[in-house]
């Protein structure tokens, strides 16, 4: 799902705005908190639309990406609703026994302590962050929503295990490296 999450953010970059949907759709069946990249694409569309105020652009990327992740969507809610007779049913089901472990050690910090502890070099995170922001404000927009969409689901959600770290390790690996990369240019 993170590969898949990662590919879709790449296609968005590429303007491949369809095979994104697909893509992200892909992930969200194969690991349903991943359906968070589609909106975090949405925000991304929505800064360049207030960057450029160009509303058929804004309008015609929205609708691609979304059409995209329809296409294997809708589909696959459509069957639930045959078989289970609720096309959320596997959602919900999926959801019932974390949610209802109220773990909460840690809010807003375990994700990042436990990529700290996972490897060291991601105390390098917020310094990428900063530095994305500073020189590559277009690569910022597209990977900032999607790394703070996962972040904060995670992290309001009362089940905390560092796998949920998985979904967006990369996500977070990617302002490492810039940071460590800036560094080292330094």
């Amino acid at each position: 799902a993170s590969g898949l999450v990662l590919a879709s953010l790449y296609m968005v970059r590429k303007e491949r705005k369809l095979l994104a949907g697909i893509l992200g759709a892909s992930a969200f069946l194969m690991r349903f908190p991943a359906a968070l990249i589609g909106p975090a694409v949405i925000i991304y569309y929505s800064m360049r639309f207030l960057r450029h105020r160009d509303l058929v652009k804004y309008v015609k990327g929205s609708a691609l990406y979304t059409s995209g992740f329809m296409a294997l969507a809708v589909p696959y809610f459509l069957i639930n609703a045959y078989f289970y007779g609720n096309p959320l049913a596997p959602i919900v089901r999926g959801v019932a026994v974390p949610a209802s472990n109220p773990d909460t050690y840690l809010i807003g910090l375990y994700y990042l302590v436990g990529a700290i502890k996972s490897n060291p070099l991601h105390l390098a995170l917020i310094p990428g962050v900063y530095m994305a922001y500073r020189n590559s404000r277009e690569a910022f927009e597209l990977l900032a929503p999607a790394t703070a969409l996962y972040y904060l689901f995670f992290s309001v959600f009362p089940h905390k295990e560092t796998r949920f770290l998985l979904l967006f390790l990369p996500l977070i690996s990617i302002f490492t490296a810039k940071g460590i990369v800036e560094a080292c240019d330094r």
